[in-house]
Order: structure tokens, then sequence, then C-alpha cells
């Protein structure tokens, strides 16, 4: 069932999820932030769709968000696809994804793991599949941190067309790199 939530019901949702969200958006700021590694920061764009879960009252059961934005490092393009399912208390939902960075000769695919609220994500990567590279010069796992501005409704839809802000830790900077 596709639903939009009643402007303060859904205030109030975000009200609590900007809290929750602020607290863990420091810490993997700190983390990135804090790490000797260096990080590679990008802005990608794509689709936000929001499909939400009632009870029978009408209450938020549950709400899933499925994102999917393309962008570019210099000559490297990536793509990020995340799917972040979310309980209808306005705690922050558990996302997983990709971002598949891919050059001339190359692709690699970091898996991630992390939390969502309110259009902030934190959590961590770690290396998936990998062409083309040496596996020495690949780190293994890192943080990653992004956060989505809306642009605009997609008519008849419940999705939103976004602007991605991510950061990651870098998988191709160590010595053999």
């Amino acid at each position: 069932m596709f639903v939009r939530l009643p402007g303060p019901m859904l205030r109030s949702i975000l009200t609590v999820s900007v809290l929750i969200a602020t607290c863990l958006a420091g810490v993997t700021a700190a983390a990135l932030a804090g790490s000797a590694r260096p990080t590679v920061k990008t802005t990608l764009k794509g689709t936000c769709t929001l499909k939400t879960s009632l009870d029978a009252n009408g209450a938020v059961t549950s709400s899933t968000l499925t994102c999917d934005a393309n962008g570019r490092s210099g000559s490297t393009r990536l793509t990020y696809a995340t799917m972040t399912v979310a309980p209808g208390n306005g705690a922050p939902g558990r996302e997983t994804g990709t971002l598949t960075a891919r050059g001339a000769l190359s692709s690699v695919t970091l898996d991630l793991a992390g939390t969502r609220s309110v259009g902030t994500s934190n959590g961590h990567w770690t290396l998936g599949a990998a062409k083309g590279e040496t596996p020495a010069a690949l780190e293994k796992h890192g943080v990653y941190a992004s956060q989505t501005t809306d642009l605009a409704a997609v008519a008849g839809t419940t999705s939103t067309t976004v602007k991605i802000v991510a950061t990651f830790a870098c998988w191709l900077c160590g010595p053999g790199a």
C-alpha cells in the first residue's frame, strides 16, 4: 500500500528521527575524520521511492525506502543502490545496499550496511566483488556517510528525485594502489 503521511504525523516522526540521526552522524563523521585513510566524496543524483505499510487503524507499521543514484568521481562511474526498512515508530531504519565503482579497466563493489534516518545514512562497507584490481591493493572494509536531499516529487508516484552527497573511506588507497 502506498500512503503519504499527513503533515503533523510526518513532522513528529521526523523530529524524533533527526535527534537520533544527529547522534549517529557524529559517530560516523568522527570515524571518517579520524581515519588515516583518504576519503572519496561524491555527489550522486537519482530517485528514492517510499512504500509504507499501515495497520487496520491507519498507523504506520513500517516503511521501505529504496534509493538508486549515479555519479562520478573523476573518470570513475559510481552506482549507488540502497534499501532501508524502518519501523513505524520513527526509529532509524536498517540500510543495506551497494556502491559500485567502475573505471576503464576495473570495477569494485562495496557492500553497505548501516542506519538511515531523515536523509542521513551512516555505516560500514565491506569489499564485495572486484575485477581488474590486485586484491592486496584493496581495503577490505571502511565506513561511509551520506546525506540525501529531495529535489522534486515524481508526479503520480511515491518517488522523489534526489541528490546524495556521500563520503566513503577509500577502497583503493593501500600500499599496492
